[in-house]
């Protein structure tokens, strides 16, 4: 498993190089979890950080114990002073909001709510570590960080020097190759009224589909539906229900059957209720619940470049936040 790692710091190192994240004297507030957001630390370190704080928890994927020991293994691994971290189990300590310069919008330190703000420096900066235009409202108290001059910024994914954001085409191609569908030659209705509707789009006339509809009109898809071979679903801030067994759903699935029995149901945003389809006999992948504003699978599914990019990135937002050097890649 060394070379897994290896070739992670590899990806890390260039990602550093190529957008000059320099971190020296900054001290980080972020997450270790698990998977490649081991990682997020490890980058903040490897940039030149003189303090990593790690908030962990213990979730359904791993033990907070388990994974700062895998964490410390691999900053080990890389010739990384273990002296630079100092670690939290299932709480955001307030010396750890007190020092921070730079606190990241990560999921086991969020909700960033007042009751954490309240504690950090006026200077202190927040990346969201994502696009500013996928931010979740419950993620942070926007209004208190703009009474209190707490700067925060998104990360513009497809920076010329990044392309980070066209990865979730070849995530989304990959999700239907493994669902079972060909794309040449299919019939294929796209539910999407942003940026990943236009990059499947765009990926699935590359590889020869036969007809594409890109819409969230119902009326329009249902008339799209009797052809097509399957429905994907990756409307980002479409916040209704998609599929479940209420009155509230924008789709009703024994109405589909009779307008086409067949359809297959791909999901990378939106709420639907995997019983409900799977009662109603149709082929949903990935085969699991999906959420609002939640990506079915990240890009870390589709590999370790995009993620460590993006943290990366996410990183160097919040340099040029806490050094008031912004660029077009900040989304203030």
């Amino acid at each position: 498993m060394e070379n897994k790692h290896f070739r992670n710091h590899k990806i890390i190192v260039e990602s550093i190089e190529i957008l000059q994240l320099k971190l020296d004297n900054l001290t980080v507030l972020t997450e270790v979890a698990s998977g490649l957001f081991l990682y997020t630390a490890i980058i903040a370190a490897l940039a030149g950080a003189k303090r990593v704080y790690a908030v962990v928890n213990d979730s359904i994927y791993g033990k907070a114990d388990d994974i700062i020991k895998e964490c410390l293994d691999i900053a080990s691994l890389l010739n990384i002073d273990i002296s630079l971290f100092e670690f939290s189990k299932n709480i955001v300590p307030i010396t750890f909001l007190q020092n921070a310069d730079i606190v990241t919008n990560s999921g086991h330190l969020r909700p960033l709510d007042e009751e954490k703000l309240k504690y950090l420096k006026p200077c202190a900066a927040i990346p969201i570590m994502y696009e500013k235009w996928e931010l979740r409202p419950n993620d942070i108290d926007v209004a208190f960080c703009k009474k209190n001059n707490i700067t925060i910024a998104g990360t513009w994914e497809n920076h010329p020097d990044l392309k980070i954001f066209d990865f979730c085409k070849h995530l989304m191609l990959k999700i239907i190759f493994e669902a079972g569908y060909e794309i040449k030659g299919n019939n294929i209705i796209i539910f999407s009224s942003d940026h990943y509707g236009v990059l499947l789009k765009a990926g699935c006339e590359e590889l020869e589909a036969n007809n594409i509809l890109v819409s969230t009109n119902i009326e329009e898809i249902k008339s799209f539906m009797p052809k097509a071979d399957f429905i994907f679903f990756c409307d980002y801030n479409n916040l209704k229900v998609l599929l479940d067994n209420t009155s509230e759903s924008l789709f009703n699935l024994k109405e589909i059957k009779k307008l086409n029995k067949s359809l297959g149901i791909i999901h990378l945003a939106g709420a639907i209720d995997m019983q409900y389809v799977n009662h109603e006999g149709f082929n949903l992948y990935p085969n699991k619940n999906g959420y609002v504003q939640k990506m079915t699978q990240t890009l870390a599914y589709l590999g370790p470049k995009p993620l460590l990019l993006l943290q990366t990135a996410g990183l160097k937002v919040g340099q040029e936040l806490f050094t008031n050097t912004i660029s077009n890649l900040s989304q203030i």
